[in-house]
């Protein structure tokens, strides 16, 4: 279940959460990854912009990314 698709956390909140609970575990546990492979990296990232666009709600249109 996707918290940051709910309304009823500010986007504050939810980046705050963000920042103290879900980065710091995933930063953790890429100790194991063998990081030194750049599609491991780009992939990282590609999550980290994923879960930021939720908590902004960013939307999609033909120029880009809106919030």
């Amino acid at each position: 279940q996707n918290i940051y698709n709910k309304k009823s956390f500010s986007r504050q909140t939810e980046i705050r959460h963000y920042n103290t609970g879900i980065k710091p575990a995933v930063l953790y546990a890429s100790v194991r990854l063998a990081l030194n492979r750049k599609q491991e990296l780009e992939e990282l990232k590609k999550q980290e912009r994923k879960i930021i666009r939720r908590i902004l709600r960013a939307r999609y249109t033909q120029e880009g990314y809106r919030l």
